[in-house]
C-alpha cells in the first residue's frame, strides 16, 4: 500500500461542540476518500477516543478507536497509539497525519508521493518556527517507527512535539511553494485556480460555513 491517511477526529468541546457539524464533516470526508480510493492505492482511518470499547485499541471499518476520552491535550497520544497499531498491521510507503477539518486533493498527493523518498521522509508545510503544521505531516514508515519510540508528549502543540522529536534524526523535506496548502478562514474564500493546492485547511468561527465549503470542494475537485 502506498499511502495511509490518519485523520485526527472526535467530538469534544475544544473542537466540535455541535455534534451535527462533526458528523457532517465525517460524512463529507468519507465521500471523497471512498470515491477516489477506487483509483489510488491507499487506506484512511479516522482516529478517535472511545471509552466504551473493552480493548485498548480497535479497528472498525475506517475508524481506529483508542480507549479513553477525547481531549485537545491528548492528540499526540492518540496519534502515536494509532501509528503503532498501523505499523504492526500494515505495510505502506507514506503515512499522512492530518485532521477532519482538512480537505485533500488526493490526485495531487499521489503525484507528490512519486517525488518523495520512501525512507527517511519527513515532509509537510514547514512553519516559520521550525515545525510542520499538524494538518499534514507526511512520514515514511521508518520515520513513523522512530516516532513511536520517542518519549511521550502531554499537552497542546502536538505538531511541534512531533517535529521536535523527529528532526533530531531526519531532515525535514519542506513542500515547494507551488504545491501548498490553502487556509480558508473567516476572511478568505476558495481560490479559482486550485490545481497546485495539495490540501485545504478549513476552520471558520461559524463551523456551518465549513460544511458549505466542503461541499463546494467536493464538487470542484471530485465532482460529487
Amino acid at each position: 500500500m502506498k499511502i495511509i491517511f490518519l485523520i485526527i477526529s472526535g467530538c469534544d468541546n475544544s473542537q466540535f461542540s455541535n455534534l451535527e457539524i462533526y458528523k457532517s464533516l465525517l460524512e463529507l470526508s468519507s465521500l471523497y476518500y471512498d470515491k477516489i480510493k477506487e483509483k489510488y492505492d491507499f487506506k484512511y482511518f479516522f482516529c478517535e477516543y472511545n471509552n466504551l470499547i473493552t480493548e485498548n485499541i480497535v479497528e472498525v471499518d475506517n475508524f481506529i478507536y483508542i480507549k479513553g476520552v477525547e481531549g485537545f491535550d491528548k492528540i499526540y497520544e492518540k496519534t502515536i497509539k494509532s501509528i503503532e497499531y498501523i505499523n504492526k498491521k500494515y505495510e505502506y510507503n507514506f503515512l499522512i497525519r492530518t485532521n477532519i477539518s482538512s480537505f485533500w486533493n488526493i490526485h495531487n498527493m499521489f503525484n507528490l508521493s512519486n517525488k518523495l523518498p520512501i525512507t527517511g521522509c519527513l515532509s509537510g508545510i514547514y512553519i516559520f518556527n521550525d515545525f510542520i503544521t499538524g494538518t499534514g505531516i507526511i512520514m515514511s514508515k521508518d520515520v513513523c517507527e522512530v516516532l513511536i519510540n520517542e518519549p511521550f508528549h502531554y499537552g497542546p502543540g502536538d505538531d511541534v512535539a512531533i517535529s521536535n522529536n523527529l528532526k533530531k534524526y531526519f531532515n525535514i523535506f519542506p513542500l515547494k511553494d507551488n504545491l501548498m496548502f490553502y487556509l480558508i478562514n473567516d476572511d478568505s474564500n476558495i481560490p479559482d485556480d486550485i490545481n497546485n493546492i495539495l490540501y485545504f485547511r478549513i476552520k471558520n468561527n461559524d463551523r456551518k460555513l465549513d460544511i458549505a465549503l466542503f461541499k463546494l470542494l467536493l464538487k470542484k475537485i471530485y465532482n460529487i
